[in-house]
């Protein structure tokens, strides 16, 4: 792990802004509990349960496991641990495997033949954690290795590329190996247990299904209206997004108006929403990653919440490459 991260030592990125991680959720800055409440719920609103059903083949193949409020607590207490770098104390390590024992049937009944499958929470994925396992450098070497110049540009792209393969997951016991050391996870199992008159978290177990990760979009939907889409991984340049621009945009576009639009808008009208698109003779396969909240802790890309929240909730549309 060292070496990778001595190799992206020399990765220079233009400087924003942004100096930290807008998609935490947010724990502070409220004038009144009614406002907290509010904006948990808001957050809430968007979790799987609400929306998988009405999606159904647009989106992946998709299973639940329960994921109780102890167990919730368990990751929350792990993750202490974890910042302290501590081993875990011999309670929580048992009540992981008692987990692990559950979440192993589902993984392996959404596996079946394939070699992997992808794991997230009701909210958010750990995908936070994807440097501290030990593949992720072997990814990385291998990635960049494939790369034609090896500069900046390529370090980054091997990155994302990385970033993305290192979360599919063969089994449980390596779920729970990211899920226990991310923050991501520890806050979103705050905000659930926070809630808890609505308290319905699951593992969310997903068909892995092979994407390109320079061909991932965000869309900004606001009454209804896709406003502003961005590249999602939007730290990389590819020419190949240029060229295919116009393209791009009628698929995603057609897509959400014609297919998802209908089966969203009797229950959403406000939400950010996440595409992958698959070429697929001369067009694309495009599948919704996932519904996400319309506040300002989710990820603008390459759209700034402070500057720019006029275009995401009212337009004209826009959409932007690096």
């Amino acid at each position: 792990m060292n070496q990778v991260l001595q190799g992206l030592q020399n990765v220079k990125l233009k400087k924003t802004e942004v100096e930290h991680d807008t998609s935490a959720p947010k724990l502070s800055g409220f004038i009144s509990d009614a406002e907290v409440s509010d904006y948990q719920g808001s957050v809430i609103d968007v979790n799987m349960e609400y929306w998988i059903e009405l999606l159904g083949d647009l989106t992946f193949p998709t299973q639940f496991s329960p994921l109780s409020k102890d167990d919730a607590q368990t990751f929350i207490d792990c993750y202490v641990y974890f910042e302290k770098k501590e081993p875990l104390p011999d309670d929580l390590q048992h009540k992981l495997d008692t987990i692990e024992a559950e979440l192993e049937k589902v993984i392996q009944a959404v596996k079946g033949t394939d070699d992997g499958v992808f794991v997230k929470t009701s909210s958010r994925s750990a995908k936070d954690t994807g440097i501290y396992m030990d593949k992720f450098k072997k990814l990385y070497v291998d990635y960049l290795s494939k790369r034609p110049t090896r500069d900046e540009n390529d370090k980054i792209i091997a990155l994302l590329e990385a970033g993305t393969y290192v979360q599919k997951m063969e089994n449980a016991k390596q779920v729970l190996q990211m899920f226990s050391i991310s923050e991501r996870i520890s806050q979103d199992m705050k905000l659930a247990l926070a809630q808890a008159h609505r308290f319905e978290e699951h593992f969310v177990v997903r068909k892995w299904v092979d994407l390109d990760p320079s061909m991932e979009f965000r869309g900004f939907v606001c009454k209804n209206k896709l406003n502003a889409l961005s590249q999602y991984n939007h730290l990389g340049y590819f020419p190949h997004l240029i060229e295919n621009r116009d393209k791009i945009i009628a698929a995603i576009t057609d897509f959400y108006y014609q297919i998802a639009l209908p089966k969203l808008q009797a229950k959403f009208s406000q939400y950010i929403i996440d595409f992958a698109l698959v070429p697929q003779g001369d067009g694309y396969k495009i599948w919704i990653i996932e519904l996400n909240p319309f506040l300002v802790t989710t990820d603008g890309c390459l759209f700034s919440w402070e500057r720019e929240r006029k275009i995401m909730e009212e337009g004209p549309f826009e959409f932007r490459l690096r």
